[in-house]
């Protein structure tokens, strides 16, 4: 409820909070063109923008998902925004060249098994491709949401209420039943950190949450009453009303 209704999905994304989006296989084809190749619906994100793991870990592997496309194959065999794609029928992928190459070879109709990693957890996912859509057809990417309403604060009052000069948002409203509201989250709670990236601006906050990836949990670092509290909210569908 902090988001403003945008003319198109993709203005909602910040290259550099889904990783630089690239053209890739949820983009659809020209009116007229031929599409007689398999088709996933997802937005790739660029496994090479994002920072090295600085506890030493291994870089993260495969292919970064930025955005499902609604009712699209991705969407319906359950893959998530955030979500990596490492595998297509067993075969890695490392790229997102690579991942749509492998796509448009297979034919529509096809049952793809999909290795994916979420977290820290391994999954296997099935998803049926289909043709090619066309830009007549109007695609739109699920957007994540919590149902909160947001100001943004001058740095003064970010420090007076415990929060850091350079982040931090306050809730003005919380949606009743929502995700925020089952979280815990409150009217006068000052937001400054969700889903590891400093909360500057009630813009950011939308960003973030909407490129989290519905059916994710967040974490959601604040401050009430000068104290520092983290909550866990599970990412919902943004509704079509917001």
């Amino acid at each position: 409820m902090i988001y403003s209704h945008a003319r198109s999905p993709w203005k909602c994304f910040s290259p550099a909070l889904v990783l630089g989006l690239f053209v890739t296989v949820a983009f659809p084809a020209a009116a007229g063109e031929e599409a007689d190749y398999g088709w996933l619906g997802v937005v790739l994100g660029n496994p090479r923008a994002q920072l090295e793991d600085t506890s030493g870990k291994p870089a993260p592997r495969g292919v970064p998902i930025a955005g499902v496309v609604e009712n699209g194959p991705a969407a319906k065999a359950g893959l998530r925004a955030q979500d990596r794609i490492v595998a297509v029928d067993a075969v890695a992928v490392s790229s997102p060249r690579e991942l749509q190459a492998t796509v448009r070879a297979m034919e529509p109709g096809r049952w793809v098994s999909l290795t994916v990693e979420r977290g820290d957890d391994e999954l296997s996912l099935d998803a049926r491709l289909t043709e090619h859509p066309t830009k007549s057809e109007g695609l739109r990417i699920r957007l994540a949401w919590i149902g909160v309403e947001a100001i943004n604060l001058p740095e003064s009052l970010r420090l007076h209420f415990g929060a850091p000069e350079d982040a931090g948002v306050m809730i003005s409203a919380v949606e009743t039943a929502g995700p925020a509201d089952a979280a815990g989250l409150e009217v006068g709670d000052v937001v400054y950190e969700a889903g590891g990236m400093p909360v500057a601006s009630t813009d950011e906050l939308r960003r973030i949450v909407m490129a989290g990836g519905v059916g994710n949990t967040m974490e959601i670092v604040l401050s009430r009453y000068g104290a520092e509290i983290t909550v866990e909210a599970l990412l919902a569908q943004r509704p079509p009303k917001e």
